[in-house]
């Protein structure tokens, strides 16, 4: 697996984004199978692969995907649609870690609030950036 920044065409257009490329990666986890998966930001996907670097699929169309954190069988996500500008209002996401299908989200209106997501036992979600933090 790859961090490279998309190449362009001539006319300005990127090709599609190859499995096992990034464009700027943003989170890392690893469950308790070793399967890593990786926040790929401007891809708008999360990618996974084992500890060996095979690739094994990816969640796709998720849009611009910053924070990830494991917890409860699920896999959480701090995002917002790539429609919208870097840092602004988005969703805390519960995804199914095996088939990327959204279970549940939260609307964050908050700007800059989605590069961190923080989950404990009770499911009390925290998320948010350096300089702010909110708990849901």
């Amino acid at each position: 697996m790859h961090g490279r920044r998309k190449a362009r065409s001539a006319n300005g257009e990127a090709p599609a984004p190859a499995p096992g490329q990034f464009e700027l990666p943003h989170s890392i986890v690893i469950d308790e199978n070793g399967i890593i998966y990786v926040a790929d930001r401007e891809n708008g996907r999360i990618q996974r692969c084992d500890l060996d670097g095979k690739y094994l699929g990816e969640f796709a169309n998720l849009g611009r995907t910053y924070s990830l954190k494991l917890s409860g069988g699920a896999l959480w996500a701090g995002m917002q649609p790539l429609n919208e500008p870097p840092g602004g209002p988005g969703l805390l996401v519960k995804l199914d870690r095996k088939s990327g299908k959204i279970l549940g989200y939260v609307e964050v209106s908050d700007k800059g609030g989605l590069h961190c997501v923080e989950v404990s036992a009770n499911w009390r979600t925290d998320y948010g950036s350096r300089e702010s933090r909110r708990v849901v």
